[in-house]
């Protein structure tokens, strides 16, 4: 028997779970969630439920997973899918230091350093790097819904070998390759978390009005170029190359819609996971997004006004609540 644990389950390790739970051979595999009281009360009650964009939904019962609030858990782990946020990855780890210091951990978190840091922080442990391109929404009654496209990226690791048909079945397709562009490319796209934050917009009518299109464009331009500068390679992530971006973005309201119909199929109330951390009074990814940018630039003597501007605007909010 194997199992499994999202630690920090939240939106992504919710729908995470839900993905696993639904091709998970109950005599094969356990599943344990460890996340707020909140999260312990609605799936007793609704059980968990997972739906996306393109109109599925499933309801998986309380009966097939546990949910915990208590890093205990981590004890029995044979494999942790590590889902908080960037700033709790210290915190994480020595909670899984002092519960269980030799197991594999898969980061399913934003940035490019979460990884690196946790091989620091778990010397005995397997760490192995993932990527979770599309957004999810938590609704009611315990249900968490994608709300744009993308598929899974992990790290090729043989401590993924006794789950990675499981992998497949539930993350249809999941792409095994070295992260280290994946997760670069991913950040220049991320770069819109603090956009949409700040804009206080769903996403779709965030990157449908120009002035913020615009603003992202110049955040992913002074990424290019401080990239360029690192030697740092992009790939290919959604349907457009992040190289294209800055232009596309640019385009006038009317030409954007038109080419850009692939980002733009998005559910019409999502927003950026920033958004939710200012509203609920939380500390921001904003220094393993923007800052990552911004000391990049400075490593390399290129100034980032943009990426700068904003990482200042996300702070000063963050100040308003600590």
């Amino acid at each position: 028997m194997i199992t499994l644990t999202v630690f920090g389950a939240g939106c992504i390790g919710c729908h995470l779970a839900g993905e696993l739970l639904r091709y998970a051979n109950p005599e094969q595999f356990t599943l344990n969630l460890i996340g707020r009281p909140n999260l312990k009360e609605d799936t007793n009650k609704y059980g968990l439920t997972i739906s996306d964009y393109a109109g599925n939904n499933h309801n998986l019962s309380p009966k097939s997973f546990s949910v915990s609030t208590s890093p205990e858990t981590l004890q029995n782990s044979d494999i942790i899918f590590l889902c908080v946020k960037s700033g709790q990855t210290e915190e994480a780890a020595k909670q899984i230091l002092t519960y269980k210091p030799n197991t594999t951990v898969i980061s399913m978190q934003n940035g490019v350093r979460n990884a690196s840091r946790l091989r620091k922080l778990l010397p005995n442990a397997n760490i192995v790097a993932g990527m979770v391109p599309y957004n999810v929404v938590a609704l009611p009654n315990a249900r968490f819904h994608k709300a744009t496209e993308g598929h899974i990226y992990l790290e090729e690791n043989v401590a993924l070998n006794p789950i990675k048909n499981l992998l497949k079945q539930a993350f249809q397709p999941c792409w095994f390759s070295d992260l280290g562009s994946v997760q670069y490319s991913k950040l220049l796209l991320n770069l819109n978390n603090p956009i949409n934050a700040l804009s206080d917009l769903p996403l779709k009518q965030e990157l449908e009005t120009r002035k913020y299109r615009l603003q992202l464009a110049e955040c992913i331009r002074e990424g290019l170029e401080v990239y360029k500068a690192a030697g740092i390679n992009t790939v290919k992530i959604g349907k457009v190359p992040v190289s294209w971006l800055p232009i596309l973005l640019s385009a006038p309201d009317f030409l954007f819609k038109k080419l850009a119909s692939a980002m733009l199929k998005i559910d019409p109330e999502a927003r950026s996971s920033m958004w939710h951390d200012l509203q609920k009074k939380r500390v921001t990814e904003i220094d393993d997004l923007n800052g990552e940018i911004i000391n990049l630039g400075q490593k390399h003597n290129i100034t980032t006004p943009a990426n700068s501007r904003i990482y200042q605007q996300i702070k000063q909010s963050e100040q308003l609540f600590q």
